[in-house]
């Protein structure tokens, strides 16, 4: 979620805990960096600010957008916040409502990211064994480029997923709804796709053995072997 601040900034620091997963439900932006070390900053206008709440469950920080200026918040995307998270290591991420999670780097060893409303998730590159991605709604998951040993993607309702996989040896696309999935492989493994619905699921690129079911028509599943498509 992108928009100009109004009036005067202010800067919250929050005594953090250890984290690894995230949960936000907020209108704003979260920008992660992993690093050694946590910390948590929140920027924006007065209002803006006093209206997130910050909790720790275990290991899960929670950010919420509350208070009696959360619903006129919520109706003005300029008067959102941005929350700057660093943490060692990060294994989930959970963003609902409308605002936005961005990281340039995550190097893990599994990963769960999961998008409810019409908010965006975008991780520019993302190193990890185990990779999962869900949208739920009109949002829209970016991973720029990705490595891992196994992808599984689902999208639920009329929003997208767009991503980079490379040498990921088994992967696993799920469409359910009017969205669409597009994914660029390089020496992929098998990638397998499902289609219950509208929407379209487009690969290109190189993998050894694409699988393709479409339930929508009741239509025989198709297999491509050696694929090249550009």
């Amino acid at each position: 979620m992108e928009g100009k601040f109004r009036g005067p900034q202010v800067t919250r620091l929050i005594k953090n805990k250890y984290f690894s997963k995230i949960e936000t439900c907020l209108v704003g932006d979260v920008i992660y960096t992993q690093s050694d070390s946590s910390s948590i900053r929140i920027v924006g206008s007065k209002a803006a600010v006093e209206a997130i709440k910050v909790d720790f469950k275990g290991d899960k920080l929670v950010i919420t957008t509350v208070g009696s200026n959360s619903f006129k918040l919520f109706g003005n995307a300029g008067q959102g916040v941005k929350v700057y998270l660093s943490s060692p290591n990060l294994v989930e991420v959970e963003n609902e409502g409308v605002g936005g999670f961005k990281a340039k780097k995550i190097d893990t060893d599994q990963l769960k990211a999961s998008l409810e409303g019409t908010g965006n998730l975008q991780i520019d590159t993302l190193i990890c064994d185990n990779f999962k991605g869900e949208v739920d709604g009109t949002g829209s998951l970016k991973v720029g480029y990705l490595e891992a040993m196994s992808v599984k993607a689902s999208l639920d309702g009329t929003g997208d997923i767009k991503m980079f996989m490379v040498k990921v040896p088994s992967a696993v696309l799920s469409l359910d709804g009017t969205g669409d999935i597009r994914v660029r492989v390089k020496d992929c493994g098998t990638v397998t796709s499902t289609i219950d619905g509208t929407g379209d699921v487009v690969l290109k690129g190189t993998c050894k053995h694409w699988i393709q079911h479409n339930d929508t028509f009741g239509k025989k599943t198709k297999e491509l072997f050696n694929v090249n498509i550009k």
